[in-house]
């Protein structure tokens, strides 16, 4: 299994996603961060509409094909996809960049993040497309080229990202000088210099992807001409991966929806009830530095989902119901060996982590970490066994969860905000009520299933064990260098790699992972044979 290819690959993006929000913080503020933030919310309700579901789809039906030798097949269906995701993608893309005023000024209520929006707009045209080659790539069980395109964007992305909101902000000041709103707009073009890099990084990694893809098709080929298995029509193959995307594109849609939904209740409810000023500072916080924690070690589990899904797949066409089971329960440990400690760090390192990264002193920032660090457990949990219902043909069992766990988190939000005065931590509340609601029904369903077999003890006792010692450890250690020394750049770096340290001798000494698992992660052998020595 390559998923820890894409963890690996997630891990060092979201670092360098993390690292270049630092400056950029510093360059457009929390007003910045709020229109920036706004617009990328937007955005991604037209991503999961046109394309964001392509990846996982296309990889499950081009696995399919590949595990009973059709590869003619795999790559006319490889064809459908580029033919959908031409005509979805400029789709979404003049359906975003004309109704930017509307949506930005009447729905969400925050009319200067027209800019960046529009900006954001050719990158769902760029995406979709590289949605359709990872995919491909990751069918056919390779992670590396999808794993490198994703490091490579987030590089691109980061350079462009910082050096352009610092040109557009100053231009946005100058503009804001004349129409006596210096502030706002500083920030709004700021905010749309950001998003330049989305579009710029996009664009960079589909060449990249693009020219693997044209060599390995030579390739591919002639291995094509040796087979003698029927051809499947276009229309059948369009018709199948049309039907294979729009369950894939529900579950990924309800699951990710859930935070535009709320940001709209919640704009829109605290518009009596609070400044339009603080109510944009509130959101821009949650949105530019709670949620950019959040998202590092959410999206290791949503790699390692997206890697499960071809592996699961081969499994399950062949009958293979140990491997399923193997598999799965593989996947989601690796999860949790992610989830545990970086919640509990979150938790017990708010206040340090949000002055060190983003120089933030004010309790807001650190409160809403500590208040919702665990969700990174819910959202990593049910990230991955989304994605094994998937692989295991449950392609209707992760919408219905995601459905029903979104109404429930708006009716906790609605009652939050109106009957209490927790302003932007209902929304951390709502959030942990979608996590731990989608959680505990996809778990059921593939219980249920056969496809699991939970080992409680290794998956979820001690790594949460481990990782409760290692946080309580690296918060002592932050807390007595802090008597000594005063930066925070040297205190937080020291305890974060004795944390590490703890928790690998942790896991070595209680068992939580034996050798052979190890062996799945990057860099894995070497620490199996540590282990083996220990």
């Amino acid at each position: 299994m390559q998923g820890g290819v894409l963890a690996a690959a997630a891990i060092l993006g979201r670092i360098i996603g993390l690292i270049y929000r630092i400056p950029l913080t510093n360059i457009i503020g929390d007003l910045g961060n709020n229109y920036y933030g706004c617009a990328f919310d937007i955005y991604n309700i037209f991503l999961l509409i046109s394309s964001y579901s392509l990846p996982m789809a296309v990889s499950r039906l081009v696995a399919d094909y590949r595990t009973k030798g059709e590869s003619r097949n795999a790559y006319r269906l490889l064809k459908c996809a580029f033919l959908f995701a031409m005509f979805v993608g400029a789709l979404a893309c003049a359906a975003i960049f004309f109704g930017a005023r509307y949506i930005t000024a009447t729905v969400f209520e925050t009319p200067l993040s027209l800019y960046a929006l529009r900006v954001l707009a050719p990158t769902l045209f760029i995406t979709a497309f590289l949605g359709v080659l990872r995919g491909f790539f990751q069918g056919m069980e390779n992670m590396y080229p999808s794993a490198v395109s994703q490091v490579l964007e987030q590089l691109v992305n980061a350079f462009v990202s910082v050096l352009a909101a610092y040109f557009f902000a100053s231009k946005g000041g100058q503009i804001g000088r004349v129409l006596a709103n210096e502030e706002g707009y500083h920030a709004a073009y700021g905010a749309a210099g950001a998003s330049l890099g989305t579009t710029v990084g996009a664009a960079f990694s589909l060449l990249f992807l693009y020219i693997l893809y044209k060599g390995f098709v030579r390739i591919w080929r002639k291995k094509m001409r040796k087979e003698h298995a029927k051809r499947v029509p276009y229309e059948v193959l369009f018709r199948k991966m049309f039907f294979t995307v729009l369950p894939f594109l529900a579950a990924s849609a309800l699951f990710n929806l859930n935070i535009v939904i709320e940001q709209g209740i919640f704009k829109h409810m605290m518009k009596g009830a609070a400044q339009a000023e603080q109510v944009a500072l509130w959101w821009g916080v949650f949105s530019g530095k709670f949620r950019t924690m959040l998202n590092l070690p959410v999206a290791i589990a949503a790699a390692i989902g997206a890697a499960c899904i071809p592996s699961i797949t081969a499994s399950f066409v062949k009958k293979r119901q140990e491997e399923v089971v193997l598999k799965t329960e593989l996947a989601i440990r690796f999860s949790m060996l992610i989830a545990f400690p970086a919640s509990f760090l979150l938790m017990l390192l708010s206040a340090p982590l949000m002055e060190f990264l983003f120089q933030d002193t004010q309790p807001l920032a650190s409160g809403l970490l500590l208040a919702g660090g665990s969700i990174v457990i819910f959202y990593s949990l049910a990230t991955v066994t989304a994605s094994i219902l998937q692989g295991v043909g449950k392609l209707r069992a992760p919408v219905i969860h995601s459905g029903i766990s979104l109404v429930l988190q708006v009716i906790v939000l609605v009652v939050l905000l109106k009957f209490t005065d927790l302003h932007i931590y209902a929304v951390v509340a709502s959030m942990a009520v979608f996590g731990i609601c989608v959680t505990v029904l996809n778990q059921v369903a593939l219980y249920r299933s056969g496809y699991w077999a939970p080992e409680f003890m290794k998956t979820f006792v001690l790594p949460g064990v481990c990782a409760s010692i290692m946080a309580s450890m690296c918060w002592i250690i932050e807390v007595a260098l802090s008597q000594v020394v005063a930066f925070k750049y040297v205190t937080v770096p020291v305890a974060f790699v004795c944390g590490v340290m703890i928790y690998m001798v942790l896991l070595l000494t209680l068992r939580a992972m034996t050798p052979e698992e190890m062996r799945q992660f990057p860099g894995g052998r070497r620490m199996a044979r540590m282990m083996k020595r220990f």
